[in-house]
């Protein structure tokens, strides 16, 4: 009798068998494999992936955290530096997390414990890195906010020092000017110049971080407490006025020292700390390559296994290459293609389709894979779409911080021609080529108001149609009209972003191509001198960040237009007064002149005679190449001459030879200056103290006939007159003398 198993087999369709066959084969090639992965990818699924996994999410943390650093430090924005605290925090969770996943091994929990004190320090030197830049720009701040208070000062300071100069110019006290007002004015311009110098210094170390710059401050500070010592020695302590400023010079001085080096140290501090910081992730990164390293040695502990189960391994493919080799032909052909095809989908060819012959599982397993491969096709045409996207956000996002960075530098520059460009005729043009040339402008504009402050009239343009309206005066009532008259009046920016829909716009001959225009008013303290008018040859040019870039630079230019205009007044005001006290010198040595019979001095071997005689234009006067005359000058005013007859042609000497002689002229200028006013002011007190004295004895009786006696015989004995002669008249008879 046969077995039934054999017979219910014999009775199998070839397919059935074939599945019965490919049925226990692949039972026992997943038992045996099963029990191979289980044995040699258990350590590694339940302990070394994760620990990998766990340790790189750490790393990038860090590396954010680093970056979200370094972004605060550049821009100062207060959202990376909220950014930073948010990562901090996740890291350190996320590192007692991965606590968990290392094993007991010794080399593992050594390197864990290196890995926990490295990112603790990464942590505590990027918090610290962040409360100093924090503390950097709070100091920055302060140091603006002290710097208004220096140009007020400033302002309040020439005004009392002007009010000095023109007080002793009408009084006609020119010694006083000469050695305490002018040199008070030239002291004050230097000492406030030097609180400017001082905080460029500062701001320049927080931008460049330049060694030479810390000197150049040091030499800056020292400077300015010399300046207010010599400054304490010229404002005169009795004057209230001139009391109170030099408090306040002193209090700035004292302030603004410590403050703009306080700054310094602040970002010194900083540098040190980025240092710190690059090291620490230097350092993370040296103990993440440790644990890594014992994490692949426990990986090869986990193939080892692994290759312990090859023979298994080897013995069951070559039973199923046997098998496949005997069924490829018939069974597996159609999988083979899917198979090629999917490579080449694989390779970047995306249209490739299986061709469908049978209706079978095969059949439809192709069907499902040509349909898998439409709807995966037109899923990478969707990403390639949003790829181009976040490409464009990008170039958009670099494109902004160019923009800014841009802005930032146009600011410096300004800032920095304020104390370069002294007059508004080099300063605003150089403005206007600046701005335009940085932001790529169509046409710049500055507009400064009337002095009948109806009109803004435009003083500089970098523009070919602005140069046109310069050469005709151009100017602009202070209405609704126009977008700059606006901006004036209501002291605050206006935008039109497409002129052609916009009423307000002044459609400018001279300027065809404007498309946009902003407009931003120029205020300096609490008056509005004038605006910047900014004109682009595209629509809707202007953004947010313009309007905060151009408005803080709109206020560099007021600054400096003010400044500037101070600057030029007291030029005016000192050449004037140069002018003046020039023909004071040649009014009182005329006087002196005249007044003395020796008109000069002639030396020689025989000695020293005095010249009784003036030379004369018409004079006939011997020359030749030994005579050397050199001008006698006070400030530029010639009062007289030296001869010197030399023992050689005058040719023959060299300019330090007779760089001698003029040096020697000019002290002996000063000195016969000194010795004539000192002579002045001696007969001056010499007049005052006779006729203090006559009056006190005038004083000395009430009878108006003794006051008369004693004024006549005090007159007389003064001037040595033989007869002093008192007539009294009446009213009456004195106008009959007058008439």
């Amino acid at each position: 009798m046969a077995n039934p198993t054999k017979k219910t087999l014999k009775g199998l369709s070839l397919r059935a068998k074939s599945v019965l066959i490919f049925s226990f084969l692949g039972l026992l090639i997943g038992i045996i494999s099963n029990l191979i992965i289980q044995r040699s990818l258990q350590p590694i699924l339940q302990d070394t992936l994760p620990t990998i996994k766990e340790g790189e999410q750490i790393l990038q943390m860090t590396q954010q955290l680093q970056a979200e650093t370094a972004l605060y430090l550049a821009t100062g924005d207060e959202i990376h530096k909220t950014h930073s605290v948010r990562i901090e925090g996740e890291l350190i969770s996320k590192l007692n997390e991965y606590s968990q996943f290392l094993g007991n091994d010794p080399n593992e929990v050594e390197a864990l414990e290196a890995f926990t004190q490295s990112v603790n320090e990464f942590t505590v030197i990027g918090r610290r890195t962040t409360e100093s830049h924090f503390k950097t720009l709070e100091l920055l701040d302060e140091l603006e906010e002290f710097g208004h208070d220096i140009t007020a000062l400033s302002v309040a300071a020439h005004e009392t020092v002007n009010y000095e100069i023109i007080r002793n110019s009408q009084d006609e006290n020119f010694e006083e000017l000469e050695d305490d007002a002018l040199v008070t004015k030239d002291l004050l311009n230097a000492f406030f110049l030097a609180t400017q110098v001082l905080q460029r210094e500062a701001n320049e170390y927080i931008v460049l971080s330049n060694a030479d710059t810390l000197e150049e401050f040091e030499e800056t500070t020292a400077s300015l407490e010399e300046l207010q010592k010599e400054l304490s020695l010229t404002l005169e302590e009795n004057e209230s006025g001139e009391l109170a400023i030099l408090n306040q010079i002193i209090d700035i001085r004292e302030e603004l020292a410590p403050l703009s080096r306080a700054v310094i140290t602040s970002h010194t501090e900083t540098l040190a700390l980025v240092a710190e910081l690059d090291n620490a992730v230097a350092n993370l990164e040296l103990v993440s390559a440790d644990i890594e390293s014992a994490v692949n040695k426990e990986v090869e502990n986990a193939l080892q296994i692994s290759r312990n189960s090859v023979f298994s391994s080897l013995v069951v493919g070559a039973l199923i290459a046997l098998l496949g080799f005997l069924i490829t032909n018939t069974l597996l052909a159609p999988i083979l293609k899917l198979a090629e095809v999917s490579k080449l989908i694989s390779a970047g060819k995306l249209d490739s389709r299986v061709e469908v012959k049978s209706r079978d599982e095969i059949g439809l397993l192709s069907v499902d894979f040509n349909e898998m491969a439409e709807k995966m096709q037109s899923s990478l045409g969707d990403l390639g779409e949003r790829v181009v996207e976040r490409t464009t956000e990008l170039e958009r996002i670099s494109t902004q911080a160019e923009k800014q960075a841009a802005q930032l530098k146009t600011i410096a520059d300004v800032a920095n021609s304020v104390a370069s460009l002294q007059g508004v005729d080099q300063l605003l043009p150089y403005i206007t080529q600046v701005i335009s040339e940085r932001f790529g402008f169509y046409h710049v504009g500055i507009f400064l108001l009337s002095s009948d402050t109806e009109y803004a009239v435009l003083q500089a343009s970098n523009s070919e149609g602005g140069q046109a309206m310069l050469a005709r005066n151009h100017q602009l009532r202070i209405d609704q009209e126009s977008i700059v008259g606006i901006t004036i009046e209501e002291k605050k920016t206006h935008i039109s972003l497409d002129v052609d829909k916009d009423a307000t716009y002044f459609d400018n001959p001279d300027l065809p191509a404007t498309r946009s225009e902003m407009a931003l008013p120029l205020v300096a303290g609490d008056t509005t001198i004038g605006a910047l008018d900014i004109q682009s040859e595209l629509s809707n040019a202007f953004s947010s960040d313009d309007i905060d870039g151009l408005t803080t630079l709109a206020n560099q230019v007021a600054i400096a237009i003010r400044n500037a205009d101070l600057f030029q007044q007291s030029q005016e005001a000192l050449e004037e007064l140069d002018i003046t006290f020039q023909q004071y010198i040649s009014d009182q040595w005329s006087r002196f002149s005249k007044a003395t019979d020796v008109k000069g001095y002639h030396a020689s071997e025989a000695g020293l005679r005095p010249i009784k005689k003036s030379l004369q234009k018409n004079d006939n006067v011997e020359k030749d190449d030994t005579l050397y005359e050199v001008p006698i000058k006070l400030r530029d005013v010639v009062i007289g001459y030296l001869n010197i007859n030399l023992d050689k042609p005058v040719s023959q000497y060299s300019e330090d030879e007779l760089g001698i002689i003029q040096a020697t002229v000019d002290r002996f200028a000063l000195a016969v200056e000194n010795a004539r006013l000192l002579e002045t002011t001696s007969k001056r007190a010499a007049r005052e103290r006779l006729v203090s004295e006559i009056t006190t004895k005038m004083r000395s009786t009430n009878e108006p006939d003794q006051i008369l006696q004693t004024a006549m015989e005090e007159l007389k004995k003064a001037l040595d007159a033989s007869r002093v002669k008192l007539d009294i008249i009446s009213p009456e008879q004195a106008e009959d003398v007058s008439d």
